[in-house]
């Protein structure tokens, strides 16, 4: 808090003053307080040495004030003392938190009303699996209504020679598309998501030709 004191007392000089140098907002401030209190005069050098600590930002100029210089200053900025200044100052404070939270909530509500308006029923394919998308406004191939079940369990797989192709009965548990000389693997029945062809079982055949790579 001292630090704003300091900083706000400086800029209230430069609104009373023409004077803007480091030495003439000082000697601003220091005849100010002079008429004020004439019985308390501190150099315009020590208001300067202020400057360049809490403005300028030098380190080992000068001491941090002392109180009763800093209750001149509170009063220069029209506070009743240092006390009063800390009060409004953590009022003003609180309020501006609480504007901020204000605006905030208002955010929130228009991003969950614009997500609420622009509900995510669709869903295209990305490279492995569905995901869920906008729907658009005119008609899109590539762009299809929700599935859950797709969504959820349909995927694009790669396998090798680790990999489970039949259950105990012999039945497959992957399926395949082959086109154009490229082989393809799923992990489910159905259709393919790019080309529209109907998934194949796999057989023991496309197992050793393709994983295997036997001829």
């Amino acid at each position: 808090m001292i630090i704003k004191v300091v900083k706000l007392a400086f800029e209230k000089a430069k609104k009373e003053t023409s004077n803007r140098s480091k030495t003439g907002l000082a000697t601003h401030i220091s005849k100010r307080i002079e008429k004020d209190y004439p019985d308390r005069v501190i150099s315009y050098r020590t208001f300067t040495r202020y400057y360049e600590k809490y403005i300028e930002e030098k380190m080992g100029v000068i001491d941090e004030p002392q109180p009763d210089i800093i209750e001149y200053l509170c009063q220069y900025l029209g506070y009743e003392g240092y006390e009063d200044f800390v009060r409004k100052n953590k009022i003003k404070l609180i309020i501006k938190l609480l504007l901020g939270f204000g605006v905030i909530s208002l955010i929130m509500v228009i991003i969950v009303f614009s997500f609420n308006t622009q509900q995510k029923d669709c869903m295209t394919w990305s490279k492995y699996n569905y995901i869920l998308v906008v729907c658009p406004q005119s008609h899109n191939p590539k762009i299809i209504p929700l599935d859950t079940v797709l969504l959820n369990e349909f995927e694009k797989i790669e396998v090798d020679t680790n990999s489970i192709f039949f259950d105990n009965n012999g039945k497959a548990k992957v399926w395949y598309d082959k086109t154009e000389g490229k082989i393809e693997f799923f992990n489910s029945k159905g259709i393919h998501p790019t080309n529209g062809n109907k998934l194949k079982p796999i057989t023991q055949t496309i197992v050793r030709k393709y994983v295997f790579g036997e001829d």
